[in-house]
């Protein structure tokens, strides 16, 4: 999913574990936010901040999301 907030451009990733996979990705240089705060009635997901994600971004996010939703304990960004 996809929002926009006064606080920038936003996308929504469901996942079952917001801990894990916002202290996954620290490590890996992304900042994503935990979506308890965010949400009401949806199930657990991050927000991602995307105003500022450019293409060359994007896979190295992507690849970094998939590695911690797998388990991997992974490299940096």
């Amino acid at each position: 999913d996809v929002c926009s907030s006064d606080l920038g451009f936003n996308v929504w990733v469901p996942v079952k574990e917001e801990s894990r996979v916002t202290d996954g990705l620290a490590p890996r240089g992304w900042g994503v936010a935990p979506g308890e705060r965010f949400r009401i009635t949806s199930p657990p997901g991050v927000r991602i901040p995307a105003a500022t994600l450019v293409p060359p971004h994007t896979d190295r996010l992507a690849d970094a999301l998939a590695d911690v939703l797998a388990g991997s304990t992974g490299g940096s960004a």
